[in-house]
């Protein structure tokens, strides 16, 4: 059984509620277990993780190199080389098991290309950050920078700094420290969960926590010496799951995800079971409809037991305003920051159960036997991943096989041999962010092409990284194991020959379904379960008026994002949706009379802390 508890961290690795996070220091690694990092990254007797930076132009490198030293030295070492020193000085950091968080490279060295130069760093140093740097105004060297970052050999781009002290540099560098030390488990923990290895429970909390926190979370499998030693500094004994803070005063037995949101503050206002608005959902669509209605004056209550599909994605490069790409689990935290921000409140941990229209309004009841009641429910709660339909792969989920890719669980699968079911962008995506951390990933795909179910850059990216093996026209027959995932049995769609691939990890992302089987039956759908809207939907029977667009037939409920019908599968239109939904709701609301307040408690209630 798993056990969670907070650490006391001695610097901020957290999400700034205005989207920067400056320092992600204070260096302590944790392991799932006591594997040996892949290329000798690390380990014990290793000291602080290096920032490397790399030019030919003594003075421009040591600009960039002091100011780097000024802000970051005390957690990690500056490392200077010429081009020509570097790939022998990185290699013998690599034979003294020294962590490299981040090379940098001017984008013109004499012998050619920075971006070229990075590029055969990677497998040095698969898991550092790699950014390039040019004059200000350099734009010509873009299409370049561009189809490194897709191909997976740059991270990061930015301008020279100005002097040793420029912000806007070391702010950026900030933030890309932050997500090293995030992705592999480098950053001080607050949040330590101890459980055994393939145990259910474990895994949920691991991939809801990861996705949800803006910090590392620590996974300790029970036994190692690690957790014997984190139980034993804290005092902690007992039943497990065990949640404890860091000075062991606050205990709780039995944890599982309801008890650690209550903890942690996402367990809602307790005095309030009366709403404006009740958001169904933790994804794009939930988090936009949520912070739109929030700033518009509304009161609002976010529920749901896990995050969406998008908070999954290791790495989304085509959404507005990240020029380097953001990952899915970022997004939503940064959402899930902005919207407590705007007054509203988060319940996480409790799934709805139903929903009832009554008086009036709408009530939606939880599964921990309590109940919403607000003006307007919105459902945005997504798709949940299609099963594969082979009885021995399922028999294995939690030990090995897992529907869905959180990026955290790429630590769990360094050095090994993986393979990731699935065509489309989510799949191929976890493909290219896995082969920085595993020996090998096996692709498999039932078509014949990847061009025809994945955008061309992904494609691109995969073709490019040499410990990636695709396989097409083809599907899991059976899985083996040994208390353990150890080999899947691929079959050919073609010619039926089988074949055994020995895998630790087997990740399926095979398409989605709605999650609409809880809902009444007054509530329109397709025939594929998605929920009609607007035009798409019958008249309520008695009213006098269309459905607005992301209204159903039940008076009060909109839908919006992945689970509408008709709706486009992307992250930015998610948003989109949220954002227009958001402005339906105030003209519902204007039609019952004029905007009302949920309860006596919205005109003296304080402002809602942030509590992630």
């Amino acid at each position: 059984m798993p056990i969670a508890a907070y650490q006391d961290g001695n610097a901020q690795m957290g999400g700034s509620p205005f989207g920067r996070r400056r320092f992600p220091l204070r260096v302590r690694r944790h392991y799932l277990d006591a594997m040996t990092p892949v290329n000798g990254e690390g380990g014990p007797g290793a000291g602080h993780p290096a920032l490397v930076v790399v030019d030919d132009d003594d003075s421009t490198r040591t600009r960039v190199a002091n100011g780097l030293r000024r802000r970051f030295g005390l957690d990690y070492e500056v490392v200077e080389c010429d081009p020509q020193g570097a790939h022998a000085r990185l290699a013998g950091m690599r034979d003294a098991r020294t962590d490299v968080a981040l090379i940098v490279a001017n984008a013109h060295l004499k012998a050619g290309a920075g971006t070229d130069f990075l590029a055969t760093t990677r497998d040095v140093y698969p898991t550092a950050r790699r950014l390039v740097l040019a004059d200000f105004g350099d734009n010509w060297i873009m299409p370049s920078v561009a189809r490194a970052s897709t191909l997976g050999q740059v991270d990061h781009f930015d301008y020279l700094p100005w002097g040793e002290a420029d912000e806007h540099f070391l702010a950026a560098v900030g933030d890309i420290l932050a997500d090293w030390a995030t992705e592999t488990g480098q950053g001080e923990a607050r949040m330590t969960i101890i459980g055994e290895r393939g145990e259910p429970e474990f895994q949920l909390l691991g991939e809801v926590l990861q996705r949800w926190q803006t910090y590392p979370v620590a996974m300790l499998e029970a036994g190692t010496p690690q957790a014997d030693k984190f139980l034993s500094d804290h005092g902690i004994d007992g039943p497990l799951p065990i949640v404890a803070l860091a000075d062991g005063s606050k205990v709780l037995t039995a944890a599982n995800m309801t008890k650690v949101s209550d903890m942690v503050g996402a367990g809602a206002d307790a005095r309030s079971t009366t709403y404006d608005v009740a958001v169904v959902g933790l994804g794009p669509a939930g988090f936009s409809a949520a912070l739109n209605a929030a700033s518009e004056g509304m009161r609002v209550i976010l529920i749901n037991d896990t995050f969406s599909q998008a908070s999954s994605s290791p790495m989304i490069r085509n959404y507005l305003g990240f020029p380097a790409g953001v990952s899915g689990a970022e997004l939503m935290r940064r959402g899930w920051t902005q919207a407590l921000m705007f007054g509203a409140i988060g319940r996480i941990g409790r799934r709805a159960t139903g929903l009832r229209h009554e008086g009036g309004r709408n009530v939606v009841p939880l599964d921990d036997g309590s109940e919403v009641t607000a003006d307007v429910v919105m459902l945005a709660i997504g798709v949940e991943y299609r099963r594969i339909g082979v009885a021995s792969v399922d028999r294995l989920i939690g030990r090995g096989v897992f529907y869905g890719y959180a990026a955290g669980d790429a630590q769990a699968m360094t050095g090994t041999d993986v393979a990731i079911v699935g065509g489309a962008n989510s799949a191929v995506q976890a493909a290219a962010h896995l082969a920085r951390h595993a020996r090998s990933v096996h692709l498999i795909v039932r078509g014949s092409s990847l061009v025809d179910s994945a955008s061309d850059y992904l494609v691109e990216l995969v073709d490019a990284l040499p410990n990636v093996t695709v396989h097409l026209n083809s599907e899991i027959a059976e899985a083996r194991e040994e208390q353990q995932l150890r080999s899947v049995t691929l079959r050919d769609r073609t010619t039926g020959a089988v074949s055994e691939l020995a895998v630790a990890g087997l990740f399926i992302l095979i398409g989605a379904v709605p999650r609409t089987d809880w809902l009444p039956d007054e509530l329109a759908r397709d025939e594929q379960g998605f929920i009609l809207t607007g035009d798409e939907c019958p008249m309520v029977p008695g009213s006098e008026q269309r459905q607005l667009q992301y209204e159903t037939t039940i008076p009060g409920v909109f839908a919006l994002g992945d689970v509408r019908s008709g709706s486009v599968k992307r992250v930015a239109a998610a948003v989109g949706e949220g954002s227009a939904a958001a402005q339906q709701v105030m003209r519902y609301r204007a039609r019952l009379g004029a905007p009302r307040e949920a309860d006596s408690e919205r005109a003296t209630r304080e402002p809602m802390p942030v509590r992630a």
